[in-house]
């Protein structure tokens, strides 16, 4: 594989992706740190700031490979592990040498397998989206989503955006879609099941995704998480967002 991708990809944009790579471990484990010390101190008791928490953690382990990955490539990372031990503990670097000579950066298959993990995510990313979008525009307005039409009305009071309300017969639960035009969708016959007061909480519940843009949230956090998809910190983080997004 090292050697079919070699051919695509030059050797310095693979060193500076390992020499990344190796750098956001010690970054992520400082952010780590910092996270679970704001999560016991702020967070613990109040989800909204719990979320804001998790997700600055993932944004800021995102900036420091970013400008890991900048600043590497453009001064030019060094090809020999044994000479990163002045920028890098010593502990890093003897993760990546064996034997008795140190393996260089633009020989190991680090770099070769973020790329490969980062195009397996980057298609299923598009695949769902693509999904999400056919949900969208197969969706309809029918008799029971225009009953509701005054209370969604009354509901975006303040907010500038136009929001619609349709029905779905492929989804199974209520589910908010989109950024700009955002639709609420309903599962087909589900207004019917319900109360008027059940479907007013509902619907108060799906317009707070909107006021906080959780879709378009949702969309940059699942562009880090696919670049730093190798980090158990981005794993845990984006968890605990999701759950308190909720």
């Amino acid at each position: 594989m090292e050697q079919i991708m070699s051919n695509w990809i030059s050797s310095e944009l693979v060193d500076s992706i390992t020499y990344t790579i190796i750098q956001s471990m010690w970054q992520g484990a400082i952010i780590a740190l910092i996270t679970f010390i704001l999560f016991q101190w702020r967070g613990k008791h109040n989800p909204i700031l719990k979320h804001k928490i998790a997700l600055l953690g993932v944004a800021s382990l995102f900036v420091c490979a970013l400008v890991t990955f900048v600043s590497s490539y453009m001064m030019g990372v060094t090809t020999d592990v044994t000479a990163m031990v002045g920028t890098v503990s010593e502990w890093t670097a003897n993760i990546i040498i064996l034997d008795e000579g140190a393996l260089t950066l633009s020989n190991t298959w680090i770099g070769y397998l973020w790329i490969l993990g980062v195009t397996v995510f980057s298609i299923k990313f598009l695949m769902d989206i693509g999904i999400v979008q056919y949900i969208r525009y197969s969706a309809i307005e029918n008799e029971e989503s225009k009953e509701y039409k005054s209370k969604l009305d009354s509901l975006q009071q303040g907010i500038n955006t136009s929001v619609v309300l349709k029905v779905s017969n492929i989804i199974q639960a209520t589910v908010t879609i989109g950024f700009f035009k955002p639709i609420i969708l309903f599962p087909v016959g589900m207004l019917t099941q319900l109360t008027l007061l059940e479907v007013e909480s509902i619907l108060r519940h799906e317009m707070a995704h909107i006021i906080r843009k959780d879709y378009l949230m949702n969309i940059i956090q699942s562009i880090m998480e696919i670049v730093l998809f190798y980090h158990p910190l981005v794993w845990w983080l984006s968890k605990v967002a999701r759950e308190e997004r909720e």
